[in-house]
């Protein structure tokens, strides 16, 4: 245990005092979050000398915050601890008389130097204070701001947080740019390799010249703050040359839209697809819950979910050219979406939301069930897309008409129909009715247990008689018509209690 680098038990309904791991070391990351812990915060964290993340939000915590934990070497994120406070002692508030003091000092004695330096150069030829004025021009610092901070109760680290990497560097990497791997609507990316053997992915954001550089930054800065296992970690970016760059690590099993849709000889079974479904729900669930301002992310899709070596899933193009107003309540992305995927009630009122990104989840969904693309009209012909299509066989009771031709026979039909029933309520007409991202997973999770099972449950075969089909029918198909008489809205299933 004391090798261990890594803690997480974020939302395991841990009760009680935070239990003693002043041995674990090596600790680098800590998700402790969404708990019921309680007590104050013991100071050996601050002495852990490899810590680098704590995530404690969402607990019960009370008492001082170490000051080595606020020392900014430290990414924490202590929100909704009420009875949390920073420490406040006689001796921290000499420390900063003293640091301001000595800042004035400092800052008289640049202003001093500067003063006899301008002087002097008033002395010098024209001519030459021209070349020193273009020589000295357009040079900008590489280090990464210290004063940005996301919400309260987050600090931002002094140094390391990313890698300001040259355009040269990342020129040498990529091999002149010379394999593509990807483009979306911000940008082309590229395959690269850094000196250290470290794979990365290259994303030169479209249009750089007129990207805003304040933009650019906040951005960086947001996203160098997000860390979770299953969203694409940032680890470097590059602006110079007019090219605003973000470099990302390499997630070697592309997306997941090349094991549904691409020509992968070896398809994804359905334990498979239920585990990547878990893996994305928690990075979506994480960017709606465990950030602050919460982050909607606007364009869900099979190409944004990547899979890593060992095919775990990780969402990717999160919190890219949100809308910067300072009095918004959620940090968000400029209207965007991709068709097939684009939740309805957008049309309506020109707003995403929470419930956008669960809308647009369920639509991957029924492409995990189905193995088909959001949008064909060879596949779904009046019915023009999946949405519509597989809710109208659902709500016939009919699933299997819906299932993907490779998993007949190879998973078991009640995990099929939970899948499928938390995919429709996700594909309501009307935000309110549809789930939360927390209710997607635990529904997730069950049929990951109903597959993984060793009883007696039926295996989906090819027809749609059997007892576990018509059962499931029954039960959903009568709530349907009791809760959901007028369907005229399209909403099909109640609401997610």
């Amino acid at each position: 245990m004391e090798k261990l680098e890594e803690l997480w038990l974020d939302g395991n309904f841990l009760t009680g005092s935070l239990p003693e791991i002043s041995n674990l070391v090596n600790l680098k990351i800590v998700h402790l979050e969404k708990n019921k812990l309680s007590g104050s915060l013991p100071k050996y964290l601050g002495s852990l000398q490899n810590l680098r993340e704590l995530y404690i939000q969402n607990n019960s915590f009370s008492g001082e915050i170490p000051s080595a934990l606020l020392s900014g070497k430290v990414i924490i994120n202590y929100e909704d601890n009420p009875g949390l406070h920073k420490e406040a002692t006689k001796k921290m508030h000499f420390k900063l008389i003293v640091g301001i003091s000595i800042g004035i000092l400092a800052i008289l004695s640049v202003l001093l130097l500067g003063s006899i330096v301008y002087l002097h150069s008033l002395r010098r030829k024209r001519s030459n204070q021209k070349t020193n004025d273009q020589g000295n021009s357009m040079r900008m610092s590489t280090k990464p701001s210290t004063g940005y901070s996301i919400g309260r109760g987050w600090h931002l680290m002094d140094e390391g947080v990313l890698y300001c990497i040259s355009f040269s560097e990342l020129e040498e990497a990529t091999k002149s740019f010379s394999k593509k791997i990807g483009k979306g609507s911000f940008g082309t990316v590229y395959y690269g390799q850094m000196k250290d053997g470290k794979e990365v992915a290259v994303k030169i954001m479209a249009d750089s010249t007129s990207y805003m550089r304040q933009q650019f930054a906040t951005e960086v800065a947001l996203l160098s703050r997000i860390h979770h296992r299953n969203l694409v970690p940032l680890i470097g970016f590059c602006e110079e040359e007019h090219q605003r760059i973000l470099v990302y690590e390499y997630m070697h099993n592309g997306t997941l839209r090349d094991h549904i849709h691409g020509t992968h000889q070896k398809r994804l079974d359905w334990l498979a697809r239920l585990q990547i479904a878990e893996d994305a729900a928690k990075g979506l669930e994480y960017l709606h819950t465990g950030c602050n301002p919460s982050i909607i992310h606007r364009d869900v899709k099979t190409s944004n979910i990547l899979l890593d070596i060992n095919m775990r899933a990780k969402v990717s193009d999160f919190g890219l050219s949100r809308q910067a107003e300072e009095d918004l309540t959620h940090i968000s992305s400029v209207a965007r979406g991709t068709v097939g995927y684009l939740d309805p009630e957008y049309y309506a009122n020109q707003q995403l939301t929470e419930k956008s990104d669960v809308y647009s989840f369920g639509v991957v969904l029924l492409e995990l069930i189905s193995g088909k693309k959001p949008v064909s009209t060879e596949d779904f012909g009046a019915e023009l897309n999946i949405v519509h299509w597989a809710r109208a066989l659902i709500r016939q009771g009919d699933v299997v008409s819906i299932v993907d031709s490779v998993l007949i026979g190879n998973a078991k039909i009640e995990s099929i129909w939970r899948i499928a029933e938390v995919a429709i309520q996700c594909v309501q007409q009307r935000a309110v009715s549809r789930p939360k991202m927390q209710e997607v997973i635990l529904a997730i999770q069950e049929a990951i247990k109903i597959e993984k099972g060793t009883d007696a449950t039926h295996k989906l075969s090819g027809s749609g008689s059997s007892k576990a089909q018509s059962s499931r029918k029954t039960l959903l198909t009568s709530f349907l018509e009791i809760e959901s008489p007028d369907l005229s809205n399209g909403c099909l299933v109640p609401a997610a209690r």
